[in-house]
């Protein structure tokens, strides 16, 4: 057995020489005959039943109902008609027995159905089981032409499509045949236009991965069968998309519908034949062209990649909306950082070395780029960064003496800062003390190197008015509530550099 994630959930299954080496029930589940019309009325049957809490019913060899099959349809008929429920009349039971028919005429047609095919399979002669040493046959072809036929899609592709085969059959007769497809080392060739359509840009694109699922014992019968897929794209770092696969609810990267687009009936053509060599250069063709005017995809291609590099072409820039780009870019840089745990000067040095190596070109004018930028100018004015860190490093004495250490309390120390320094730190930020406080240095710095130094004044003074230390020795300082802001602010910056020069002894 092998444990296999489907797109939806994790599950065992095998490979597919499994296919040579079947019991007899399961050679009865998967191959198909006569007998399949007979045996598909009576599982619809069998789930009627199963809703009512009744046994299933089966035939024996000669097509006879086996013992007891009768006493259950009658059970059936009870719970369904209601008849075995209390009633105030005689008319009431029957009323509402005639009413509930109208509920039976589905299955009563099924029944119908099942019995002609019943009787008609007696009628011939065929027998219940398949012959298994002529379905082991078949079996055994659709294998090996199956393996065959994979290992001829990675040569001839050079391995730029890889086809691998796996089947479950824990569901009997709805055993399932998987084709899990990697698609790999390709280009996103975008076009535009209608009558005269030109090439104006190419993508590199990252590991795609597809996964098709069908029915085992109808592929394996060479009957036209339907088929789901399920895809995602692969991507390494930033969470990119692909044109013609969804994203999931908040912009996840997990297995979503695939749109076809113009290709479906030729991959359905190719899977029907199960000519695997015909799928792989379909799907080869589906991933590699994107017409801006025509297609109608998920996403938009600039989502499949970072910013907009220089190297691009105008055409392609020219089609592209410039601020669209800029606000999925900074989006998804934020999400990975986030999830590599990198937070204020260690995102930003990540963040502006992605923009810098994939040398974007509208990077001057996104906010994103533009606050870092902001941030480096801010930590050169030195007499900023004295007071600041004074302040900063006195607040997280502050917050340690009065609300951290073994009786402390994280989280009201977290609503001081809030009120404090104009942010909220996390009160589960999973550090010991000493780490909380210096988490909270870089935060602050970070935040204050964004929001600037007029906030960062307005909060200073009201934290001092707050805590009565306008004042403090040895520095006599008295700011009139009534001062205007300039005066607050001068008035504040000397008692933040006196703190500083103090602590740095």
């Amino acid at each position: 057995m092998i444990e296999y994630f489907n797109g939806n959930s994790h599950l065992s299954v095998n490979s597919i020489d499994k296919l040579t080496d079947l019991s007899q029930d399961e050679v009865n589940f998967l191959a198909c005959g006569p007998q399949d019309l007979f045996f598909e009325k009576l599982e619809t049957m069998n789930r009627e039943l199963e809703r009512f809490g009744l046994k299933s019913i089966d035939v024996t060899n000669k097509w006879n109902w086996k013992p007891g099959s009768y006493d259950v349809i009658k059970d059936y008929m009870l719970k369904k008609l209601q008849l075995n429920k209390k009633a105030m009349s005689i008319d009431k039971i029957m009323t509402r027995a005639r009413d509930r028919m109208n509920y039976m005429n589905f299955i009563q047609r099924q029944a119908t159905e099942m019995e002609f095919e019943k009787a008609n399979l007696k009628r011939l002669g065929v027998g219940r089981d398949v012959d298994v040493d002529k379905f082991i046959e078949t079996s055994k072809k659709f294998v090996e032409d199956t393996i065959k036929q994979c290992q001829a899609v990675s040569t001839m592709t050079e391995n730029k499509v890889t086809i691998v085969p796996y089947v479950d059959i824990s569901n009997g007769r709805n055993a399932i045949l998987y084709y899990d497809v990697t698609l790999k080392d390709l280009t996103l060739s975008i076009f535009d236009g209608r009558e005269e359509v030109k090439l104006i840009q190419e993508i590199p694109l990252q590991n795609i991965h597809i996964i098709f699922n069908t029915s085992l014992r109808h592929k394996i019968n060479n009957l036209n069968t339907s088929f789901s897929v399920t895809g995602i794209y692969d991507t390494e770092g930033p969470n990119l998309a692909y044109v013609y696969i969804a994203r999931g609810y908040r912009d996840t990267n997990n297995y979503n519908t695939v749109c076809l687009d113009k290709h479906y009936d030729d991959v359905k053509k190719a899977f029907n034949k199960n000519n695997l060599m015909m799928l792989a250069v379909t799907l080869m063709n589906w991933a590699q062209y994107y017409n801006i005017k025509i297609s109608n995809p998920y996403n938009q291609p600039y989502m499949s990649h970072i910013g907009m590099p220089e190297h691009f072409s105008k055409e392609y820039k020219a089609a592209i909306d410039t601020s669209s780009v800029q606000l999925n870019c900074s989006a998804k840089l934020k999400k990975y950082a986030n999830s590599l745990e990198l937070f204020e000067f260690e995102r930003d040095e990540l963040l502006e070395s992605v923009c810098n190596n994939h040398k974007c070109s509208v990077k001057s004018t996104c906010s994103l780029n533009q606050d870092i930028v902001k941030r480096q100018i801010i930590f050169k004015d030195e007499d900023f960064m004295v007071r600041l860190e004074g302040l900063i490093g006195w607040i997280a004495e502050w917050i340690k003496l009065s609300y951290l250490g073994e009786n402390g309390d994280r989280e009201a120390g977290s609503f001081a800062v809030e009120g404090w320094l104009g942010f909220t730190p996390a009160s589960n930020w999973g550090l010991n003390d000493e780490q909380w406080t210096d988490r909270l240095m870089q935060k602050a710095l970070w935040y204050y190197a964004s929001v600037g130094e007029t906030q960062f004044n307005g909060y200073t003074y009201s934290f001092l008015e707050d805590n009565h230390l306008l004042d403090r020795e040895p520095i006599k300082v008295k700011v009139d509530n009534e001062g205007t802001d300039e005066e607050k602010a001068n008035a504040i910056k000397l008692q933040m550099m006196q703190w500083a020069s103090e602590s740095r002894g």
